[in-house]
This record gives C-alpha cells, structure tokens and sequence, in this order.
C-alpha cells in the first residue's frame, strides 16, 4: 500500500511538472504555488522520510526499519533534522543537501497559509517553534531551491520506481483490502495499477 502511494505522489509529481513547462507567464503565481505544494508534499511524504532515514541508517551500520515514522511520528522539522545528522554521522551529502534546500518556515508558511508573494520575494508572515529565522524568501533563491529538490525527487523516485518494476518482475504484487470487500489493487508488470473484484 505505501508503494501505491509512492506512485500517487509520483504520478502528481509529473503533471504538476508537465503543467509549470506548457503554462502561459500569466500563471506564474499560480504556478508557484502549485511549486510549493509539490514541495511541502515531498518533505511531508512519510514514505520519502522513510527511505532517507533508511537510506541514511543503512549507511551508518544500522538496520532497515520498515515500520519507521508509522507510530508516534515526530515533526517534519524534527525528522529532516535527524536525517541530517544521521547523513553527517555517515559522511553523506545528503545532509548539505538538506541543508540548503529544505526550508521549514518556508514549508510552515505554505502549509498553514501564512505566505504571500511580493514583488520579487515570497513573505513568510509566521514563524513557529523551530523556524529558520527569515523573513522572506527571494524568487530567485525559491527558484533554486525549488528546481534542486525537483531534481532530486526525479532521481529518487525514478530509482525507486525501478526496484518497485524490478521487483515486480520476480513476484506479481497483490494486496487485498477486506474493508472493500473482496477488491484488490494489483500492480502488473507493466507497473500500472488496477482495482479488481
């Protein structure tokens, strides 16, 4: 079921990528929050925490915990951190990247609605406990930010999708959903998805 949802996102992923590439300039406020959205969606993808936590453990000698951020989970902001430091334990880029790129207040404006763009800055209008202390933002740092993350979601997910099709060549993957009464959601070798009685 997490890997379903891992190609929901993915799948979101892609058209919203479509969009921002064949949309007229007269969008572009729009299009930025649909950027931002994308954004605040893949730092919050438990799934996506999952893998870098794993990806991060596994480096560090430690076990790969299937059942991480499913119970008691902490705070976004609670969670990159510890992948960051965990990434630095481990002598990994991964935690510069996170570093540079995830930006919690700008993740807490959007999500709780506290931004607004102006002229060329995006205004962050609440700081919570643990914010990055900023007051904005500017389009061009946003732009940065956002194409960085963009590109390395690409990779990531792309990587996982191949295992997923890698895996699926080995063993057909079926799961059954009691509550829907005897339907199933089958993911065939061509890696499309289906519901079936």
């Amino acid at each position: 079921m997490r890997d379903f949802a891992m190609a929901e996102f993915c799948e979101f992923f892609d058209q919203v990528d479509t969009f921002i590439r064949y949309t007229p300039d007269e969008l572009k406020s729009f299009l930025r929050r649909l950027q931002l959205l994308a954004y605040s969606q893949f730092w919050d993808s438990v799934s996506i925490q999952r893998v870098l936590f794993n990806l991060v453990n596994t480096c560090n000698g430690g076990q790969y915990d299937f059942e991480k951020y499913t119970k008691n989970r902490p705070s976004t902001f609670e969670i990159i951190n510890e992948i960051k430091q965990r990434s630095r334990k481990a002598n990994l880029g991964l935690g510069n990247f996170l570093e540079t790129n995830y930006n919690n207040a700008l993740r807490n404006a959007f999500v709780h609605s506290q931004y607004c763009f102006m002229e060329k800055y995006i205004w962050f209008l609440d700081f919570t406990k643990g914010s990055i202390p900023r007051l904005s933002l500017t389009l061009e740092e946003w732009e940065d930010i956002y194409f960085t993350t963009h590109s390395f979601i690409s990779i990531l997910l792309r990587r996982r999708i191949e295992e997923l099709n890698r895996m699926r060549q080995l063993v057909p993957i079926r799961v059954d959903i009691p509550e829907l009464r005897f339907k199933r959601i089958v993911l065939d070798s061509q890696g499309r998805w289906s519901v079936e009685n």
